[in-house]
């Protein structure tokens, strides 16, 4: 399984990067806090 590298703009003007082998799981995770 590949790994995702992903940026989210945070409300901070800010960002957030992370990596993950499960990119709906951890959209999931972050999207509930």
């Amino acid at each position: 399984m590949p790994w995702f590298l992903y940026i989210l703009f945070c409300d901070q003007k800010t960002f957030y990067i992370g990596i993950t082998k499960n990119l709906k799981s951890r959209f999931e995770e972050h999207r509930k806090g």
